[in-house]
């Protein structure tokens, strides 16, 4: 008899299966489960797997019997994407149930899919793909890692939101997957304040909007020193001095870049709170003298009058 042919509780029940359409055997268990981290990276997690066992992670794809294509690398720059067999394969050999690990992999605001859909098939494939710069994963919280894995790793790459990438328990935070890690925010508390106040932000629900508006006006005034460029500063030199192997090192790119979310994070989660308020269609001419000096009050500015070309009296101005 074909090894195609199963049989179902009664012998009328003979069902043909065409060879193409078996599933492949299942990997058992590994000795080692291993979680996991909220929105990690694919290719993070199975080289935190593979690490387990001391394999690089093509030799644990091919110890899976996982069919894999591509040019084999590293997060961020590179990563690995599953079909529902292989992604089934991972599960059975890490001691997690497919639902949860497809649901904890790289589903962050900007991850690319970890699916391979081009392939339909029953068999377990992989395909390592160059990841774009704007779409990369950043450095977990290396406390969070550690205990996770329990001491096993204190590194973790994974495609954080942005409400998600400051940790207050252990106050570290990621800004820029070009960093060695996340940075140490010990001595500046407003990033804390800034960071609850984000999460009561986004149960509006206009609050994607005005936190894209916020991000985007304080980009704009940060490049351009513009209003808040003294405290800027300060936060600057303050993150520079705690985290001096990580910035003062860096070859990629320079402080003010790397930092550059996380230095005007504090005003942006208050401009965006303010923005929140403002319909879409703009304000009428007589709310702009308020609105300002309300927001500036809230921003600790004297005053605040931005030009016309600014994006925040763009933003303001009636359409």
């Amino acid at each position: 008899m074909s090894p195609a042919t199963t049989f179902g509780s009664r012998p009328d029940a003979l069902k043909i299966r065409a060879p193409w359409a078996v599933q492949p055997p299942l990997p058992t268990q590994g000795v080692v489960r291993v979680r996991p981290m909220p929105f990690e990276a694919p290719v993070s997690y199975i080289q935190r797997l593979a690490d387990i066992y001391r394999l690089g992670p093509a030799q644990l794809l091919d110890g899976l019997g996982i069919d894999h294509s591509g040019t084999a690398g590293t997060a961020p720059a590179t990563e690995l994407h599953l079909n529902a067999p292989a992604l089934q394969h991972v599960a059975a050999w890490a001691g997690i149930g497919p639902a949860h690990l497809d649901h904890a992999l790289g589903h962050g605001e900007k991850a690319p899919s970890h699916h391979w859909p081009q392939h339909t098939g029953h068999a377990p494939k992989a395909q390592w793909r160059p990841t774009d710069p704007a779409l990369r994963a950043v450095h977990a919280c290396t406390c969070c890692i550690r205990s996770h894995s329990h001491g096993t790793t204190a590194t973790a790459w994974a495609y954080l939101p942005e409400h998600q990438r400051l940790c207050p328990r252990h106050l570290q935070a990621s800004s820029d997957h070009r960093l060695a890690g996340p940075l140490n925010i010990h001595g500046l508390p407003e990033l804390t304040r800034a960071h609850q106040q984000h999460q009561r932000l986004r149960r509006r629900q206009d609050a994607p909007n005005a936190y894209t508006w916020a991000t985007s006006i304080t980009t704009r005034w940060y490049d351009h020193q513009r209003h808040l460029a003294p405290r800027w500063t300060r936060r600057l030199e303050q993150l520079a001095a705690a985290n001096e192997g990580l910035l003062q090192g860096n070859k990629n790119a320079s402080e003010m870049l790397l930092t550059r979310s996380l230095i005007t994070y504090p005003e942006t989660i208050t401009l965006a709170r303010a923005l929140a308020r403002v319909p879409a269609r703009g304000l009428p001419h007589t709310q702009h003298a308020r609105f300002l000096q309300h927001l500036a009050h809230a921003l600790g500015l004297p005053r605040l009058a931005p030009p016309p070309s600014d994006l925040l009296s763009i933003r303001l101005t009636p359409r």
